[in-house]
């Protein structure tokens, strides 16, 4: 078994794992710094969600974040020193507040890791057993199939003795002067071998005795991934209503008309272990051919939390455009899917009839964009992939959704 340290099932490589993962944030200095304060809310918002249905990491993750992003990282932005002092001040205890809540849910997820491992090493040592009885089996099964070699050469050696005897020896010496030989020759005869035994032969193994066993993997240390999501469990699916793009292009027409961008957010709530998108949220906004800036965001987090809806990504306009990912949707896009690793980008290219769904690659993408301090329109590779279709989003026609115009 491998040790302790590499293994990654072991509960201190998972925890920490998780405690790595949890300190991924990073801070756009191009962002306004009230944007950070009601991601700090969204933080917290989906945190209590998530609490509810006992998916300790995922709470877990969202609270270090929220600590170490008012603890330690919104202090590099440029306008912390500016911003105001009871938002501040309301961070820090809220910070304070939530330290006894991540110190019981790491007991909780230690507790739980360290069932599972026990469980794995149990489950490592039964194979073990089982692998050592099969190999027993095997043993004793070329054991006796030797030994059943040897007495069928012995017994094959013996009869040619006899056989040879025989023949020179005359009838009549054999019937008066050899009485044992009657009564062998008198017997059925032993069938001879194929392939008889040289007289001086030596006995050896038969080749399949010094074959070796088929060796047995340990299934059980196969890596596992922390949240096979990566997680351990795995993306949840998004459930996006059927009538959703349709409705958000009506909404849209008089600005697509014009050639300007139109966007929304995608919120929604957890039903059934899987995000369903049941709202889009229209915000002040300033659009242009190919951008679209959010506005007074105020209005978009107070509704949110009033109707205790989760943000699950975006939805925005290309009127002239086909369906793809620009590198400032990219931008863009990397703040919703760093907060919720599931959120989503709608990309709808009316002039060209596509819709188009993307995520930024969990592997590769995601890091990437949020390490690119490059601002306005600019060139990324493209390999290895940036993003991709999303592949964990389901259309569903009889889901309802509820278009919000903010706007007004």
């Amino acid at each position: 078994m491998a040790s302790s340290s590499l293994d990654p099932r072991h509960p201190d490589v998972r925890l920490k794992a998780l405690n790595d993962l949890s300190g991924k944030v990073s801070i756009d200095r191009s962002f306004q710094i009230r944007l950070y304060f009601n991601s700090g809310n969204e933080m917290l918002r989906m945190g209590r969600l998530f609490l509810k249905e006992r998916n300790y990491e995922k709470v877990y993750i969202l609270y270090m974040r929220y600590v170490t992003l008012f603890l330690e990282k919104i202090r590099e932005h440029p306008q912390y020193k500016e911003a105001d002092p009871a938002q501040k001040s309301a961070v820090i205890k809220t910070c304070k507040d939530i330290f006894p809540v991540l110190e019981d849910l790491k007991n909780k997820l230690k507790s739980k890791y360290e069932e599972e491992y026990l469980a794995v090493l149990e489950k490592r040592e039964q194979q073990k057993k089982e692998e050592e009885e099969a190999e027993a089996r095997r043993s004793e099964g070329k054991r006796l199939e030797f030994q059943k070699s040897l007495e069928d050469r012995l017994a094959e050696k013996i009869q040619s003795k006899l056989s040879e005897m025989e023949e020179r020896q005359s009838p009549k010496d054999t019937d008066k002067s050899n009485p044992m030989s009657l009564r062998v020759s008198s017997s059925p005869t032993a069938t001879p071998a194929t392939t008889p035994v040289e007289r001086n032969s030596q006995f050896s193994l038969p080749e399949s005795f010094n074959e070796p066993g088929i060796p047995m993997v340990d299934r059980s240390n196969k890596p596992h991934g922390l949240f096979s999501l990566e997680r351990n469990e795995g993306f949840k699916k998004i459930i996006v209503p059927g009538a959703l793009t349709l409705r958000f292009l009506e909404l849209a027409k008089s600005n697509t008309e014009r050639n300007i961008e139109t966007c929304g957010i995608l919120a929604g709530r957890i039903t059934s272990n899987n995000f369903t998108i049941t709202h889009v949220l229209i915000p002040p906004q300033r659009g242009t051919s190919d951008s679209c800036l959010t506005e007074d965001e105020e209005k978009l987090f107070l509704y949110q939390d009033e109707h205790d809806l989760i943000t699950l990504g975006w939805i925005h306009t290309h009127p002239s455009q086909s369906s793809f990912m620009s590198s400032i949707d990219l931008h863009t896009h990397c703040s919703y899917q760093l907060m919720l690793p599931e959120a989503i980008a709608i990309v709808c290219a009316p002039k060209f009839g596509e819709v188009g769904v993307f995520s930024l690659t969990n592997d590769y993408g995601v890091d990437f964009i949020a390490q690119c301090k490059t601002t306005g329109f600019h060139p990324h590779p493209t390999s290895p992939p940036i993003y991709e279709e999303s592949k964990h989003v389901i259309f569903e026609d009889k889901a309802a959704v509820k278009i919000v115009d903010l706007r007004y």
